[in-house]
């Protein structure tokens, strides 16, 4: 996500969910967000010592009609696990929607076994929403999910604001370097809208940037990605997919991301955050 983009994100969130995220959840983000937030809380004369406060006691906070924090304490038993997990990807999606939203929760990150032998443990998200405001959340994420196995499925339908909310600044760059790629195979219909998708961004690159206030990350490699493409075996590393990912992000929210796109973006998401 570009620095405007982050911009743009931290300048919508309320104050009780900049503060929360800023001093409860600050290491899932990165230092140039960090830096936003900060900002961003200084232009809302949200002060140091309101920000200590906050971190000494766990609170939530409400923003005055001045523009001044009041404090209301919580404590963590004020706080119940909703039933059923979420994978690392979903977790985005509901930071956004219960901040949106003013529902006071925090995310706990847990390895869940796996029931196939072989294959690795799934790392899953628990949200933990207080008290007062569970129906709310309940109503929430029953108008996104549906819950199976004990974990929560985003609907095929909300797949393209899975997908807008998705930062690539979730993958480690230790994950890219890894050569290993498997469970990724594109059907020529799916090459077909990638190779579309990718030429309409060769040719719409600087209107999009300039447009979005954007920068297009992985554009340097999109014109390697439909070289691949147009191969019988194309040889796809991660940076490849991940731009293949970038792609479909951008056009997300054009009326013609049929359901082919979606289910390649589902598939990518899938793989880079299992």
């Amino acid at each position: 996500m570009s620095y405007p983009q982050l911009q743009e994100l931290v300048q919508g969130y309320s104050t009780p969910f900049l503060l929360e995220q800023y001093v409860h959840a600050r290491d899932e983000y990165t230092a140039d967000a960090i830096k936003i937030m900060e900002a961003e809380l200084a232009r809302r004369n949200v002060g140091k010592d309101q920000i200590d406060e906050y971190s000494k006691s766990g609170v939530l906070s409400e923003l005055g009609d001045q523009g001044n924090v009041t404090i209301r304490h919580v404590k963590r038993d004020d706080f119940a696990k909703l039933d059923g997990s979420f994978s690392r990807s979903d977790g985005v999606l509901i930071r956004a929607m219960f901040g949106d939203e003013d529902v006071p929760f925090f995310l706990d990150t847990s390895v869940n076994p796996s029931v196939v032998p072989g294959q690795e443990t799934a790392v899953t998200v628990g949200v933990y929403v207080h008290k007062d405001s569970l129906d709310k959340a309940r109503e929430l994420v029953a108008g996104h999910f549906d819950l199976v196995d004990g974990v929560f499925k985003v609907r095929h339908a909300d797949m393209r604001e899975r997908l807008v909310s998705f930062s690539f600044d979730e993958i480690p760059q230790q994950e890219l370097d890894s050569a290993e790629i498997t469970g990724v195979h594109f059907s020529p219909e799916e090459k077909g809208v990638l190779i579309r998708l990718g030429k309409r961004l060769q040719d719409e690159i600087d209107e999009i940037e300039n447009r979005d206030g954007r920068i297009v990350f992985h554009f340097d490699n999109v014109e390697e990605l439909l070289e691949q493409l147009d191969e019988k075996d194309p040889a796809l590393t991660k940076t490849l997919l991940l731009t293949a990912l970038e792609i479909l992000q951008i056009y997300a929210k054009d009326e013609d991301f049929g359901d082919t796109a979606q289910g390649i973006a589902q598939a990518l998401l899938g793989f880079f955050l299992q």
